[in-house]
C-alpha cells in the first residue's frame, strides 16, 4: 500500500527561500501519518479476524453447554400388585460424552380398570435414580370400575460421567392387588445436560 494517497495536497515544490522546507517538512509529516494510519490499519484487521475465530469458537462452546433428551413411554395390559409397588415402565437416559450435570423432569399418568372384587386405591409414583416422592394415590375406586393418577418428580444430579445411566421408573400398587390387565400408563421425561 502506498504511503502517499492520490488525494493528498501537498505544497508545491521549489518554493522560495524557508517556504521550501516548510513544504517538504509538511509532505514528511503526511506521510509519517498516512504509514502510522498504514499499520493502524493492519492492526485492526488482524484484530477483527482474532475476535471473529474467537468468537466463532465461543459459539460452537455455547451450542455444546446444553443438550436436551426426551422421551414419552407408555406400556399397557400389566397386571397391578399389592403390597410392594411394582415397576411397570422404565426409561433408561444415558449422560452423553461432555456432560456433568442433569436436571431431570418426568409427569406420568397411569388408567387402571379395578377388577379386585373390592373398592380400593390405585397408586402410582416415579423414581429417578431411586429417588421417590412416594406414592400418589386415587380416589377410592369401586369393583369393575376404572380410576386414573397422576403424578410428577424431577430431580438434579452433579458429577456425572459420560455413559452413566439415569434410570426413571413408574411405580403402581394396588390394596387388594387389581388382577385386572386392562392398565395403560404413559410417561414423558426431560432430561437437560450440562457441563
Amino acid at each position: 500500500m502506498s504511503r502517499i494517497n492520490p488525494n493528498d495536497v501537498f505544497p508545491a515544490r521549489n518554493l522560495p527561500g524557508e517556504a521550501e522546507k516548510w513544504g517538504r517538512s509538511i509532505e514528511d509529516e503526511v506521510k509519517k501519518l498516512r504509514e502510522q494510519q498504514e499499520i493502524t490499519n493492519q492492526l485492526l484487521s488482524g484484530q477483527n479476524r482474532n475476535s471473529a475465530a474467537a468468537l466463532s469458537l465461543l459459539s460452537d462452546q455455547l451450542s455444546k453447554v446444553v443438550s436436551f433428551d426426551s422421551r414419552l413411554e407408555r406400556n399397557s395390559s400389566f397386571a397391578v400388585p399389592s403390597g410392594t409397588s411394582a415397576s411397570v415402565l422404565d426409561t433408561v437416559f444415558v449422560v452423553p460424552t461432555g456432560y456433568s450435570r442433569a436436571f431431570v423432569f418426568s409427569a406420568a399418568t397411569i388408567t387402571a380398570w379395578n377388577a379386585s372384587g373390592s373398592a380400593s386405591y390405585l397408586y402410582m409414583g416415579i423414581d429417578i435414580n431411586g429417588a421417590s416422592t412416594g406414592l400418589t394415590n386415587s380416589t377410592i375406586t369401586g369393583n369393575s370400575n376404572s380410576q386414573q393418577v397422576a403424578d410428577n418428580n424431577t430431580a438434579a444430579f452433579t458429577g456425572l460421567v459420560a455413559g452413566e445411566e439415569i434410570l426413571v421408573s413408574v411405580r403402581v400398587k394396588a390394596d387388594p392387588a387389581w388382577g385386572s390387565t386392562a392398565t395403560y400408563v404413559k410417561n414423558s421425561t426431560f432430561v437437560i445436560y450440562t457441563i
